[in-house]
């Protein structure tokens, strides 16, 4: 596995964990942002996506 040339296996599923855990605390970030009335645009485009 690590004799390999190219990207090894750990650095995929390190990759693909951490997006699991990253995505729905980004996701849950953005509609409290668009709740709280911070202007930003895509915290609102996502709340209004969502709902």
């Amino acid at each position: 596995m690590y004799g390999q040339p190219g990207i090894p296996w750990d650095f995929y599923l390190l990759t693909f964990f951490h997006a699991l855990f990253v995505i729905p605390v980004h996701i849950v970030l953005f509609r409290w942002r668009a709740k709280e009335g911070y202007t930003s645009f895509y915290a609102k485009d996502v709340y209004v996506a969502k709902d």
